[in-house]
């Protein structure tokens, strides 16, 4: 490994080893296919942040200068070089989470939204794919621009049995839940507007809201939901035109809505005539029976949003919503200038998977396990004395909190990198990305090793004060 030496002048500390290792190849003292160092092994030669060598790896792999191979760590392409990188953002802490960066080979991911590989039925998937492959029609032509019909039927016969008063032309597929929750952006927002959002909530939404122009407020979370004290608050001073909420499986927390809490939030919101986008694309997970706010107030004045990426197939991309016919129609004129068309043979796939007899148990089959992975991981917080913000009830997600008095994730999700392991701090859960003691935890993924590592860092951290 040639000597690397950073220059202030190229920028921040990511722009200067960015700069030092394409130098460092365009003069051949790395050859084509050379290994490089380990994040951490390059991290301790510069004297720089774990953080700060993953992103700028990420960075040279999304641009070709540089590969990454599962297990076995990064190495210079053989390939002939892209042209220079654009200088990249300062990171934040929304960088852990973004999905556009590659994670290292060497990086397990406990702080990700999805589930491993493994966990999803691929054997249902591939039985899809070849009664698809046997069809004279393989839908290689553009779909409808509302979505294959055939499967919005299905949803409106689904949702219907689950008490959602939907009319058959208020189905529209979209490229997954990010797409429909940028439709509802473009269609019922304008730059300038006031909504609130679940704080802590879903980093992606609360990113495209900052960038449309929204005024972004937060409502505290419970571990029965909102707090609706604050909510009625927010309602009466700030007048927002949207409330996005995900009242069950929410995303950090892992908590869901009481019964009492989605009264209650459907009764303020009613009276302050404040349209509710209800996010709940964990629906699949979800072990109890409790009714959607769509179900318990119909979609007048809701928008429901659906996803087949958390159980089903994440690389389909696959979304849906529900909504008057009316809101429909606006929410189907900017899909069409956005995309024309959602892509039907994804549609189809997620289709025949949906009727595939085995789709029930197997789904099935992953909420338990993700309640059994769930219950392990609260005894072992309990062991530690960790706190978690409520009992997992089934889901993906747990929000446990640092003891005391550690009031900032940041660190200790730099340390695990180190160790590789990917957290997800909670500052990036909410508005204004404030230092927060919180982080998520991805139950698929949350083992005995993360459970080691946060206890022994909490160790280190007692005997270094």
């Amino acid at each position: 490994m040639p000597s690397l030496s950073l220059d202030p002048t190229q920028g921040s500390l990511i722009q200067q080893l960015i700069h030092a290792i394409q130098q460092a190849i365009a003069a051949r003292q790395l050859a084509p296919g050379q290994r490089l160092p380990s994040v951490r092994q390059l991290a301790a030669i510069l004297g720089i942040s774990t953080f700060t060598v993953a992103d700028g790896y990420s960075r040279l792999v999304q641009h070709g200068v540089i590969v990454a191979r599962r297990g076995d760590g990064y190495y210079v392409a053989r390939t002939p070089l892209a042209p220079p990188m654009a200088p990249p953002p300062v990171p934040d802490a929304r960088w852990l989470t973004d999905h556009r960066i590659t994670p290292g080979p060497e990086v397990v991911q406990p702080g990700c939204g999805w589930l491993p590989s493994q966990w999803y039925p691929t054997q249902i998937l591939q039985r899809a794919l070849r009664q698809q492959g046997r069809e004279a029609d393989c839908a290689i032509a553009y779909g409808h621009s509302a979505g294959w019909q055939p499967l919005r039927q299905h949803l409106w016969q689904h949702h219907e049995a689950l008490g959602i008063p939907v009319d058959p032309q208020g189905v529209l597929l979209t490229q997954g839940a990010s797409q429909a929750l940028a439709l509802v952006v473009q269609s019922e927002l304008r730059s300038g507007d006031t909504v609130l959002v679940d704080d802590p909530g879903y980093c992606n939404l609360i990113t495209l809201l900052q960038h449309a122009g929204m005024r972004v407020i937060g409502v505290p979370w419970t571990a029965q939901g909102p707090d609706c004290a604050v909510l009625a608050e927010q309602l009466h001073l700030a007048q927002p035109k949207a409330f996005f909420t995900n009242p069950r499986q929410h995303n950090p927390t892992g908590a869901s809505y009481s019964a009492a809490t989605a009264f209650r939030v459907l009764q303020l919101t009613a009276q302050h005539h404040c349209l509710i986008v209800e996010d709940d694309v964990s629906a699949a997970l979800t072990q109890s029976a409790t009714p959607t706010l769509a179900a318990l107030a119909g979609l007048e004045h809701i928008i429901y949003i659906g996803s087949f990426a958390k159980a089903l197939a994440p690389g389909l991309r696959v979304g849906y919503l529900l909504a008057s016919e009316e809101r429909t129609d606006r929410l189907l004129r900017y899909k069409v200038m956005n995309a024309i068309a959602s892509s039907e043979l994804a549609e189809r796939l997620v289709l025949r998977m949906l009727k595939d007899p085995d789709t029930p148990k197997e789904q099935q089959r992953l909420r338990d396990r993700l309640l059994r992975a769930g219950e392990r991981w609260q005894q072992g917080l309990e062991q530690i004395r960790w706190q978690s913000f409520c009992p997992p009830q089934g889901g993906l997600f747990s929000w446990v909190r640092l003891p005391e008095p550690h009031q900032d994730a940041l660190p200790l999700s730099e340390a695990a990198l180190a160790e590789g392991l990917l957290l997800a701090p909670g500052s990036q859960f909410r508005v204004d990305a404030p230092a927060t003691p919180w982080l998520r935890c991805n139950l698929a993924y949350s083992h005995q090793p993360l459970l080691d590592f946060l206890q022994r860092w909490a160790r280190q951290q007692e005997g270094s004060s």
